[in-house]
């Protein structure tokens, strides 16, 4: 009896875990796309102080096959600064000014929590602020993309000229082709458990069945 419960327990829970598995991967394929990207949608960001930023660790994590692509313009047309630094030069750089904190960012569409920092300093342009990882100024549409690495960086838009009262236009993105991967992966491992899961359950109820006491007729 005690073989018999077993397959249909391992059957049953084989079954479960294969269709678990095939949909977090169908799940990830979805997500990612074919262009192994997800986020991209686009939203409105306004602050009155100096720049936007976001959280210490927004850019941090490295090992990550991943690559963010930040996409600003500004809404009154006029020229923007989006850039990329290391956490200790953000905040050289912004320290004593006003600006606002991104916290609890979401990808699509675009969504933040704005925390404020007060201050009473100006800050330089930005073009002659920090050595920037990497940086886009000018009117229109500024595009980024930003490998994600180890230490931690910070994402800063500002108005080029570094003036007070930013409002742009802003679409965060993340490429994860790793992401791509792990959801084919997933949904191979599904195909494959499930199926050796099922027999493993029929085999099992079936040996169920077979040892059941025949039914006696009444006479």
């Amino acid at each position: 009896m005690t073989g018999r419960v077993l397959l249909v327990a391992l059957g049953a829970v084989g079954a479960l875990l294969g269709l678990a598995l095939a949909a977090v991967g169908v799940v990830l394929l979805v997500l990612t796309g074919r262009d192994n990207t997800f986020g991209g949608g686009e939203a409105t960001l306004a602050t009155e102080r100096y720049a936007l930023v976001t959280e210490a660790a927004g850019l941090g994590g490295g090992g990550i096959d991943a690559t963010v692509r930040v996409r600003v313009r500004s809404t009154a047309g006029g020229p923007v600064f989006v850039g990329v630094a290391p956490v200790a030069d953000v905040d050289r750089y912004l320290s004593g000014t006003a600006y606002d904190e991104m916290v609890d960012v979401r990808l699509s569409p675009l969504r933040a929590t704005l925390v404020p920092s007060d201050g009473t300093r100006a800050p330089v342009p930005p073009a002659d602020g920090p050595r920037w990882t990497v940086s886009a100024s000018g009117p229109g549409e500024q595009t980024l993309d930003v490998p994600v690495r180890a230490g931690g960086q910070r994402l800063v838009v500002m108005n080029a000229a570094g003036g007070a009262g930013v409002d742009v236009t802003a679409a965060l993105s993340v490429r994860a082709p790793f992401l791509r991967r792990l959801g084919l992966g997933l949904l191979v491992a599904g195909a494959v458990v499930a199926p050796v899961a099922g027999v493993l359950l029929a085999a099992g109820v079936r040996r169920v069945l077979r040892s059941r006491p025949p039914r006696l007729e009444p006479e």
